[in-house]
């Protein structure tokens, strides 16, 4: 965090330095950072919940990858050109949330 950046600084004998531009929303890795992320903490619950969320989501990710890798034969055409698509078969036994997530 921001925080223990300038506790280390500090017991460096370095002061933080802050960029000015950092509070404006003229660039997009601000507009993340000052509007975004504080929107889906609001949506989600908090920063703890949020963070739950995004981890769920990247083991769900990580699942869906490894099911890709395994399937054999090569999975078929999708309905969109140049897209595949896993069996339904494959996500039986798995939670409901990765289901719900995941369709």
């Amino acid at each position: 965090s921001k925080e223990k950046l300038v506790h280390y600084l500090r017991g460096m004998g370095q002061e933080w330095r802050e960029d000015l531009s950092n509070h404006e929303p003229k660039y997009k890795r601000n507009r993340v950072r000052l509007q975004l992320i504080p929107l889906l903490e609001e949506l989600c619950g908090g920063k703890e919940a949020l963070a739950a969320r995004m981890n769920g989501l990247s083991h769900q990710s990580m699942q869906l990858q490894q099911w890709m890798e395994e399937v054999e034969p090569p999975l078929p055409q999708g309905p969109r050109p140049g897209k595949r698509s896993l069996p339904l078969a494959m996500f039986y036994g798995e939670t409901r949330e990765l289901l719900r997530n995941s369709i």
